[in-house]
């Protein structure tokens, strides 16, 4: 990506990462709004600034030491068995 989205006294306190895709197409882009802020908490903040950026699937991940998902249509998992593997 190479773009300096944040200036030197600002800190990323969060992201949001969308992606849609159209008959099982294969995604070659994604949204990711990065939100910054002036500290480096999100207790009591009074302004955020929000930078859309489009990049790749594997840009937007190259920025996690570890992404792990699990998305479920209303699932409520707990006390649920699973059979299988699982991390």
């Amino acid at each position: 990506m190479g773009q300096k989205l944040a200036a030197d006294e600002e800190y990323v306190i969060g992201f949001r990462i969308h992606s849609s895709g159209l008959n099982n197409t294969p995604v070659t882009s994604v949204s990711m709004v990065v939100f910054l802020s002036d500290q480096p908490y999100a207790e009591g903040l009074k302004n955020i600034r929000a930078v859309d950026v489009q990049m790749t699937p594997g840009e937007a991940l190259s920025y996690f030491k570890r992404f792990d998902l699990v998305a479920t249509n209303g699932l409520d998992a707990d006390g649920i068995e699973v059979d299988g593997p699982h991390h």
